[in-house]
């Protein structure tokens, strides 16, 4: 029998969630997001991890031009069908391909952000530190995701702890080149209001310092 890898099974996995004939997830912007973008008016954006594009159309709609990248390529598509009917696709350059073996173009964006992107400790660090090297200096960088105690003491959303992190985490990954300007636990309530529990994410804003 034919052994099929562990990315294999990965490409597979977003493909049969995606496959709907509708989103999957809400349309509706987490406020923790609006918060950490809201000074901000980038003119690039690079979007990885993008999904069915909920966040990236949203980002086009305030202004400027963005690279919405994504694993899954059923993903990719949705998000291309939304952006057309939100007539904003003329800003969004999609993408299909694995963020873990991106090679950035250097210092050409403004904003990149990380929205619920979640790999394995061993690799997360490497792409956030690659992550950087598409910055400019100056340049602002989100990251909104699962907060590493969300298995233990939240309700959904992830739950291996091999795949959810901190803060700590990026700080020790973007060290010395990561001005940190905004880092804290967000609780955030889930389920029926008849139901309510508590999912608990992380977010950080900062800016890469200037280079020498």
């Amino acid at each position: 029998m034919q052994k099929v890898s562990k990315l294999t099974r990965a490409a597979a996995e977003p493909g049969r969630r995606y496959s709907v004939n509708r989103p999957i997830w809400s349309r509706d912007i987490r406020p923790a997001l609006r918060t950490l973008v809201s000074l901000l008016a980038p003119e690039r954006t690079r979007d990885r991890g993008a999904g069915e594009g909920r966040s990236a159309i949203w980002l086009a709609e305030q202004g400027g031009n963005l690279r919405a990248i994504d694993f899954s390529s059923v993903a990719s598509i949705k998000a291309e069908e939304f952006a057309a009917e939100a007539e904003i696709i003329e800003r969004i350059a999609f993408k299909v391909t694995d963020v873990t073996k991106i090679t950035p173009e250097r210092s050409s964006y403004v904003l990149v952000r990380l929205i619920y992107l979640h790999l394995s400790r061993d690799v997360m660090p490497t792409v956030v530190r690659k992550t950087f090297d598409a910055l400019r200096s100056g340049g602002a960088f989100v990251l909104l995701g699962h907060n590493e105690t969300n298995h233990t003491h939240a309700f959904g959303g992830l739950q291996d702890p091999g795949y959810l992190h901190g803060p700590q985490d990026i700080f020790e990954a973007t060290a010395p080149i990561l001005q940190v300007s905004r880092a804290k636990r967000v609780d955030r309530t889930v389920g029926a209001p008849s139901w309510p529990r508590t999912a608990i994410d992380y977010w950080l804003k900062g800016n890469r310092k200037g280079m020498t």
